[in-house]
């Protein structure tokens, strides 16, 4: 009886530890065929305010046509300089819509640990991907505590077909 009590408790810990591991976020992976870039890049400066709330940031609204459907690469950089060390919190918004899947969903910029300059990658997956049509997307940011950023030099460029 003692045997059985023992064995019936380790399935629960392992149905348990397997909600645990499948609760960890899904990898994408694929490929698809990109014949074009569409880009936003000025070397321009902008004062902003960054909120607790996701906003755009300055200059990084890219617009642009897609003729066949497939998956898009975002890649944005800037550089970036506030009296606050507290991390910065980026994410890209495709066609104003938050429920479309970006990978990663977020990306943390920490100012405190790392040089001034920031770049980073964003893919949109066949999953969720590009229909034909126009399409845009802007990079958004946020932070714990709002705070004033100077922020220049910023380039977003989509790589898509």
């Amino acid at each position: 009886m003692k045997k059985a009590r023992i064995i019936c408790l380790a399935f629960v810990l392992a149905l348990t530890l397997g909600d645990v591991v499948s609760a960890q976020s899904p990898v994408f992976t694929g490929n698809c065929d990109v014949t074009r870039i569409s880009y936003t890049a000025t070397d321009s400066a902008s004062n902003a305010v960054v909120s607790t709330t996701f906003s755009d940031v300055p200059n990084t609204v890219s617009n642009f046509i897609v003729d066949v459907g497939g998956c898009a690469r975002i890649d944005f950089s800037a550089s970036i300089a506030s009296e606050s060390q507290k991390p910065l919190i980026f994410r890209v918004l495709f066609d104003q819509n938050a429920a479309v899947v970006i990978v990663p969903a977020e990306i943390r910029f920490d100012p405190a640990s790392e040089d001034h300059h920031f770049s980073a990658s964003f893919i949109l997956p066949l999953d969720d991907g590009l229909g034909a049509g126009y399409h845009n997307v802007r990079i958004q940011w946020r932070s714990s505590e709002p705070r004033a950023v100077r922020i220049s030099k910023t380039s977003v460029v989509t790589t898509h077909n």
